[in-house]
């Protein structure tokens, strides 16, 4: 029986490192590997090459282009991943080894260092299997070391062994999905890793997109224990729960209240009902709940934040193609991150061409249609026009970018909110979870009045974010509503019928939802300006009025 060997330090330069499977990088370049002097666990599984995190389906998937995925039929998407089984998990580390000795131990552990002092490892326990499979390691080079441990807790050790784990799929591409196995749910992944227009890349480790945590499926599957773990380990302080709107919700209408708490301890769980139903612009239908996401998401405080509706691909899809869009990440890879959910159990295969509005597609010509030079900067300028805060929209851009952020948002929208607005009657304060914080409601011939006071002036696009009585949204601009400037005559240059897709740039079917409406161009002066809103029907409700610089 061997008892702990005497350690020896290694030291090794980095063509060694690299020679053996490690990362070249400069941290690295000198590294004191501790050495073990006759170790007795032997024949200990090596590695010569970079390891790949993705199974052969998902490298097949992801060595094609955003564009290729994006042209593709629902059938043709279904050959790569169905949504019917579970496949949305990432390769583990497999690793066996023998012992030259006997095999009284009580139990094998296996450590892996991955911050090269070799301090605090995370210890795998494998019973007396000699043999493991270890999920979810981060992408880089990290050392392990088999140890056997006999009853009295002495031990025996092999030596440490490097592995280099990536990202690779071959031929010069790279992935762009850290994808997680989470025992018990399904489609689990770090938004982080992606590169981004500004040159820099999505922090890893601050933002997730999962299934939910309850009752993710047909099957009601729920997370485990093991599960659980796994989720604790990424330290989250908050829980955005997409799930329960009030219509069209696969029966989730009933499903939870403000004060549930999360399936994870210690979690802040936030309660943000998104209405949901199969062919329906989600974006547009949910302009109230997507503020207060893009509030929590604007703290930086908050963080790390996991966000999820039940399956983690429509309502979860939509949040996340808006923030990848305000980061800068390509549509190449927007496109990836929407198709990969097919990996996970969701009922069903999603495509972006599906024909309704619920679709990216339709997301990323809707917000192709605002102003800016760029698809990020339409996305920002669009959550500026909604009411999210440019300090919101900039914190968001600060904490999950690493490296050079984007540019080009150094004129976001002029927004007044209703509780600043002169009516016939005060602003209501709303505690729906689905309403504004406050808006003016207007019956027939009343007006509203917004009050600009600009230093230089601005010249731009005018929007009001509006609800409609039912039954009127069909009706062309001009019958429905007057703007002014100034107590000038009407403005309306943008009269069109506010139905399906007509609403440039807005794809939403109004009725008993809160949309961003384009008004009108106009131009306002230095100092005082006003936006007066006339309702030419009953039951008007403005909630922001803004102007967008062009």
């Amino acid at each position: 029986m061997k008892k702990t060997k005497q350690l020896l330090l290694l030291c090794i330069s980095v063509s060694a490192l690299i020679a053996c499977g490690g990362s070249k990088t400069s941290s690295e370049s000198k590294i004191e590997i501790p050495k073990v002097e006759d170790p007795t666990i032997t024949t200990v599984t090596t590695f010569d090459e970079p390891q790949s995190l993705y199974t052969e389906k998902q490298k097949a998937f992801l060595s094609k282009s955003g564009e290729e995925l994006a042209q593709m039929t629902q059938a043709e998407a279904a050959v790569l991943a169905d949504g019917k089984s579970n496949l949305s998990s990432p390769e583990p580390l497999k690793l066996e080894w023998e012992n030259e000795e006997n095999d009284g131990f009580d139990h094998y552990e296996v450590a892996i260092y991955s911050n090269y002092d070799f301090k605090n490892p995370t210890i795998y326990e494998s019973g007396k299997e000699k043999s493991i499979q270890i999920y979810n390691l981060a992408p880089g080079t990290h050392y392990y070391q088999v140890k056997g441990i006999y009853e009295d807790g002495s031990e025996d050790l092999s030596d440490y062994y490097p592995v280099e784990l990536d990202l690779s799929i071959g031929d010069g591409l790279y992935g762009t999905i850290r994808n997680w196995h989470v025992d018990g749910i399904t489609n689990c992944r770090d938004m982080g890793g992606t590169p981004l227009a500004g040159g820099g890349t999505f922090k890893y480790g601050l933002l997730y997109r999962t299934s939910s945590f309850a009752d993710y499926n047909m099957d009601k599957k729920k997370i485990t224990d093991e599960g659980r773990k796994v989720v604790e380990s990424w330290g989250l302080k908050k829980e955005i729960e997409l799930r329960g709107g009030p219509q069209g919700t696969g029966g989730e209408s009933t499903f939870a209240t403000a004060t549930t708490v999360s399936e994870i301890p210690g979690v802040d769980y936030v309660f943000c009902p998104w209405a949901y139903q199969d062919g329906k612009n989600l974006i547009y239908r949910n302009i109230e709940p997507l503020r207060k996401v893009f509030d929590v998401l604007g703290d930086r405080d908050n963080y790390p934040i996991d966000f999820h509706c039940r399956i983690g691909t429509d309502r979860t899809g939509a949040v996340a193609l808006l923030v990848n869009g305000l980061l800068g990440v390509s549509l190449d890879d927007i496109y990836k991150d929407y198709m990969f959910s097919n990996f996970g159990n969701i009922g069903k295969t999603t495509y972006v061409n599906q024909t309704n509005e619920d679709s990216t597609r339709a997301y990323v010509e809707s917000l192709m249609s605002w102003p800016g030079e760029n698809f990020h900067n339409k996305v920002y300028n669009f959550l500026s026009t909604i009411g999210v805060s440019t300090e919101k929209l900039d914190t968001i851009i600060d904490v999950l970018t690493d490296g050079d952020k984007v540019t080009g948002n150094e004129h976001p929208a002029n927004v007044i909110d209703a509780s600043k607005a002169t009516a016939p009657a005060a602003a209501s304060t709303q505690t729906a979870v689905r309403d504004p914080s406050a808006y003016v409601k207007l019956a027939k011939n009343q007006e509203a009045t917004f009050t600009y006071d600009l230093e230089d002036g601005v010249k731009g696009k005018l929007f009001a974010n509006v609800k409609l009585a039912s039954g009127t949204h069909t009706a062309k601009l001009s019958t429905i509503l007057k703007a002014k400037v100034d107590g000038g005559e009407q403005v309306l240059s943008n009269d069109v019928a506010i139905g399906w897709r007509n609403v440039s740039p807005c794809l939403g079917l109004v009725g008993d939802y809160w949309i961003p409406v384009e008004l009108s161009d106009v131009e306002l002066s230095p100092g005082e300006s006003t936006i007066t809103i006339e309702a030419l029907v009953d039951n008007l409700q403005i909630s922001q009025v803004a102007v967008l610089p062009e």
